[in-house]
């Protein structure tokens, strides 16, 4: 695409130098004049010939770039879209807090032989405000669903870090590729939308390119607790909840309900949507949006 543009280029100069050759001519005589205003009509003719060779090529090209380009960002926005959002609310991180102070207890029990005891009341605190649980069952039977929510917790924290690391393996190869294939005859000649490759890289390349990086950095923690038998549950979380707010939008709708939004994927596909509809001179239409999850008081809901 880029050799495209400098024969365009090229071209276009050519043509205006032998229209300058052709033009001079008429101010010198005898046999110079004549010789100038051949050789002019000779290269203008080649010029033209060229110009429009070149400049039909490049419109080839660039439709070429385009889409090679368009197809390799939504691989990678679908890919970030499969992640499963986890919410991250008072309920993960008070049971998050709860599993560690076990594990300090199992090694620390002569030192640290409250702190269990305080995270579970902590918990069992919060299911009294915020759920029916409890409400009339014995201590036993309340050991016991307190227990089962925390291993489901645990499990959709896990499930989170595994669709985080499943997405780490994307390669922004093909996309680094395509956007080096993509140059206009705007970034040339400084006119209207002269930073077309620039308005590309900052509302496509860089975004994809910044979250990507993101998700790779954090990962080292998803990995490092899925692989050793000493988890440190509130790091892993805290991870969590900082790659969600990069991703997904948490709206409140009142006091104990909320809607999660997949705000970044969404909005790539809006930008990826009106690039397309530009490439294909289509008229854009806004996308539906859809909400992923809701929650109450920071209890999931499927």
């Amino acid at each position: 695409m880029k050799s495209k543009v400098i024969g365009t280029s090229v071209s276009f100069v050519v043509i205006l130098i032998s229209c300058i050759v052709v033009v001079f001519s008429a101010f010198v005589d005898g046999i110079t004049a004549s010789i100038m205003l051949n050789l002019g009509i000779g290269i203008l003719g080649s010029g033209i010939v060229s110009f429009v060779m070149t400049f039909s090529e490049y419109f080839v090209e660039k439709r070429f770039a385009q889409e090679n380009y368009y197809n390799a960002s939504i691989k990678i926005v679908n890919e970030l879209h499969s992640i499963t959002y986890v919410s991250i609310g008072e309920e993960s991180k008070l049971i998050a807090a709860y599993d560690r102070e076990c594990q300090f207890n199992e090694t620390f029990k002569m030192l640290r032989i409250n702190s269990e005891a305080e995270r579970y009341e902590q918990l069992c605190e919060f299911y009294k405000n915020n759920t029916e649980w409890l409400n009339g069952v014995s201590d036993d039977l309340k050991k016991i669903i307190i227990k089962t929510r925390i291993e489901k917790i645990k499990k959709c924290v896990e499930e989170g870090m595994n669709s985080y690391l499943k997405v780490s393996s994307i390669s922004l190869g093909e996309l680094e590729s395509a956007y080096g294939k993509l140059y206009f005859i705007t970034d040339i000649f400084k006119i209207k939308h002269a930073k077309a490759r620039s308005k590309i890289y900052l509302s496509i390349h860089k975004p994809i390119r910044e979250i990507c990086k993101i998700i790779k950095q954090e990962n080292y923690h998803f990995n490092i607790y899925l692989s050793s038998q000493e988890k440190n549950m509130p790091i892993v979380v805290e991870k969590l909840d900082f790659c969600n707010k990069h991703l997904f939008l948490v709206e409140r709708k009142n006091a104990k309900e909320c809607v999660v939004w997949a705000r970044w994927c969404d909005e790539q596909y809006e930008v990826l949507e009106k690039f397309r509809c530009d490439m294909n001179k289509d008229k854009y239409a806004e996308l539906e949006r859809s909400p992923i999850q809701y929650s109450i008081n920071g209890i999931s809901q499927e």
